[in-house]
């Protein structure tokens, strides 16, 4: 398999998974590891620290890849073992097929029930946001960029209230 198709993959799974793909610096990571580079070689390249990538970054990717996979993951057997599981387990146009192109919903441009995918369920933020709400004179602020759910977390709220 190509690098791509791994990454896309494995993107995709992350993102049932914990709702967030692999970050710019996990993503180069990866693929300087496909390349078989040393993290020094790849810290270089790409304007970083080799100790940030080597403790921060790539355990970080690992565990997330193990979480994913079910199997401990390191840097000796991280691209083995991610070839291995998305080879055994489908083909990547199997993975294709599941999210055709032509038929990708839009995002909705008004507030979301809580039921629907687009909902990101945040049961602990939103529980945090709950307790304050019930003491006296609390002031909550809720900041995100335009079209982030802001309302649709507000409306939650308010009904749970």
């Amino acid at each position: 398999m190509k690098f791509e198709e791994i990454q896309e993959i494995l993107n995709r799974q992350l993102l049932k998974l914990e709702n967030r793909c692999l970050n710019d610096t996990e993503q180069l990571l990866l693929r300087g590891l496909w390349q078989k580079k040393s993290y020094q070689e790849i810290a270089q390249e790409n304007g970083y620290s080799s100790s940030y990538l080597a403790n921060v970054v790539a355990p970080e990717l690992y565990y997330r890849v193990s979480q994913l996979i079910g199997e401990p993951i390191n840097k000796k057997n991280c691209l083995s073992r991610i070839q291995s599981h998305f080879t055994n387990s489908k083909s990547p146009q199997d993975h294709s097929r599941e999210y055709p192109q032509n038929e990708r919903p839009e995002y909705p441009d008004a507030p979301v029930p809580y039921n629907s995918p687009y909902y990101l369920k945040q049961t602990n933020f939103e529980a945090k946001i709950i307790e304050e709400i019930y003491r006296y004179g609390a002031l909550v602020r809720i900041k995100s960029p335009k079209k982030w759910g802001k309302t649709s977390l507000l409306l939650t709220i308010l009904e749970a209230c």
